[in-house]
């Protein structure tokens, strides 16, 4: 239960950071361009954590057992990821580097889900990544599907634990600035939901590479207001 609440702090974070960085920036500076562009923000990501908690919400009855609510929408991606940019560039500067397709790329999915998704693996790469490299999201489309890359360097991934990761709250000891590494319940919810949306996600990792995680989703394995319920 203890680790429960710990990622739950740790998904809530890095927006309660976002708002005060930008809050501190309009006490500073007081009536300048920026200060509109920030107070908007914090707006939106404000009304982003209210969705994260009703997310949080969801996660403890699906590890009850109650499962996760998806509802299937026609989205744009493009829009979906570049919003998570900016919300990362408080935190992390410019770090996150995002590589789209000139095309914007249109799929049916969960919206909020897929968010989601999107920033456990992002916050995972920082939390885990070399502090002094970028992290960065690439999106290639196919004719079936998007395929959705987080990558980071820094200390690799053992591949006799790329199964492991995606289970609830494996603790591995001994890694990166010999602390212990708790992969929560994050990985966990990134699979059901890929999985959820008929896809499938991937790891590789090596000193030289970096850490790659790959999601693959087709873009219309639903239709527009279709609904299921997944479980982890």
């Amino acid at each position: 239960q203890r680790k429960l609440l710990g990622t739950i702090v740790h998904d809530i974070r890095n927006p309660l950071n976002s708002i005060s960085l930008m809050a501190e920036h309009i006490s500073i500076m007081g009536n300048n361009d920026k200060s509109s562009e920030f107070a908007n923000r914090i707006v939106a990501i404000s009304e982003r954590i209210g969705d994260m908690l009703e997310d949080m919400l969801s996660t403890l009855a699906a590890e009850a057992g109650q499962g996760l609510d998806l509802s299937f929408q026609q989205q744009n991606l493009n829009g979906i990821l570049s919003t998570l940019q900016e919300d990362y560039q408080a935190t992390y500067g410019f770090r996150l580097k995002l590589n789209l397709p000139t095309k914007t790329v249109m799929g049916v999915f969960d919206r909020q889900m897929i968010i989601r998704v999107m920033e456990n693996l992002v916050s995972n790469a920082f939390k885990y990544g070399d502090i002094e490299t970028d992290v960065t999201l690439t999106v290639v489309e196919t004719d079936s599907s998007f395929i959705l890359d987080v990558h980071n360097f820094g200390e690799p991934i053992d591949e006799n634990r790329y199964v492991d990761i995606f289970q609830f709250f494996k603790l591995f000891e001994g890694q990166e600035r010999l602390e212990k590494r708790s992969w929560g319940i994050g990985l966990a919810f990134v699979k059901a939901i890929v999985e959820g949306h008929q896809g499938h996600v991937s790891v590789s990792s090596d000193a030289t590479d970096g850490t790659r995680f790959s999601i693959n989703i087709p873009k219309a394995a639903f239709q527009h207001g279709d609904a299921k319920t997944v479980t982890i």
